[in-house]
């Protein structure tokens, strides 16, 4: 049997006193028989979430060693994950959201893995629970392994991976070398961290089994207010895509990279025409800091016509293109309403 590798788990915390109990509970029932190290970021919550934790911790009597770091002031979950992991010593760390849970074998599961060879990064399966129940993601193929770049691109196009970072284990040395790290103030930061293991040699491994459990639909919550706030959820993604811009060269094509801002600009445009939200600026903005040029990548025979007409509105100028658009989706209204009809 391989050595059993040290692993940080970390945990943001805010606002979560009525979950944070059961969260340090799961962590501290895990069955692993390697060193944990489990940091505790107070984000500087108005509730109780930091008192109770302490008083757990303080309690608890077992082999897990925690710590508990205070930020001076609210600095927001991006952050608060960055701490933990400049603080980690493991030589893999896990990053786990305080009002979710892991089961009892997660961290055997998801190290188990090594046995099939050297990953970045080893992604568990998840289900729900809370106010709405799902069941548990269906993985494409049991111990899949892909890169980094076969990944995003899995998620972008909706092919059961997922983009967020906990249920997963990261190589402390990978994320290190890389200069892994969270945007500041950034909402769906998840997007942007699984876009970047795409910028590098990544090898990735995912599995079937559940090993977290996601508390899904909490009142409070990011991803509650993204759900129920079309206005939150266009202008986090607007955020999103200017974060990936500035990871692409305009001097050296990526179909990734690429395929990434576009997907995302025509969600953007996508969600501000369902819900009556102004995106003008926004669409000219995109179309004018844009930096492939897809006539040039089309005349060096690295995509077809069909890519090629997909992509004029990044090729128009940006009134041009934008007129183009709206001209595009009144047309395919039109025949969605006549088939309705008919």
């Amino acid at each position: 049997m391989m050595n059993q590798p040290s692993i940080s788990i970390v945990i943001p915390v805010y606002n979560v006193e009525p979950y944070i109990t059961e969260c340090l509970q799961s962590v501290m029932q895990q069955t692993y028989q390697g060193p944990i190290d489990c940091i505790v970021v107070d984000d500087c919550g108005t509730d109780k979430s930091v008192e109770i934790a302490e008083k757990l911790i303080s309690e608890y009597d077992g082999p897990i060693a925690f710590r508990i770091l205070h930020h001076e002031k609210n600095m927001g979950l991006s952050c608060a994950r960055n701490t933990g992991v400049y603080a980690a010593i493991g030589d893999y760390i896990y990053f786990l959201d305080s009002d979710d849970v892991i089961t009892d074998d997660c961290l055997d599961v998801l190290v188990s893995q090594r046995e099939k060879g050297r990953f970045d990064v080893i992604v568990g399966n998840h289900d729900y629970f809370g106010n709405r129940t799902v069941g548990a993601r269906v993985f494409p193929e049991e111990g899949l392994k892909i890169s980094g770049e076969e990944y995003f691109l899995k998620f972008l196009f909706g092919r059961q991976v997922t983009c967020v970072v906990w249920n997963k284990l990261y190589s402390h040395e990978y994320l290190r070398k890389n200069n892994m790290l969270f945007e500041p103030g950034l909402i769906m930061e998840d997007y942007v961290f699984t876009f970047r293991l795409s910028c590098y040699p990544t090898s990735i491994c995912v599995i079937n089994k559940v090993t977290h459990h996601y508390r899904y639909y909490r009142e409070g919550s990011i991803d509650c207010e993204l759900i129920n706030n079309s206005g939150f959820l266009r202008d986090s993604l607007v955020k999103v895509w200017d974060c990936i811009r500035n990871y692409c060269e305009t001097e050296k094509y990526n179909e990734v990279h690429e395929m990434a801002l576009h997907c995302y600009g025509k969600k953007v445009y996508t969600i501000s025409r369902m819900h009556g939200l102004l995106y003008k600026d926004v669409f000219v903005r995109f179309n004018k800091s844009y930096p492939y040029h897809p006539l040039l990548i089309w005349l060096s025979g690295k995509q077809g016509y069909r890519w090629l007409i997909s992509r004029l509105i990044w090729m128009l100028p940006p009134l041009c293109a934008f007129r183009y658009y709206e001209l595009k989706q009144r047309i395919k209204a039109i025949i969605k309403c006549s088939k309705a009809i008919t």
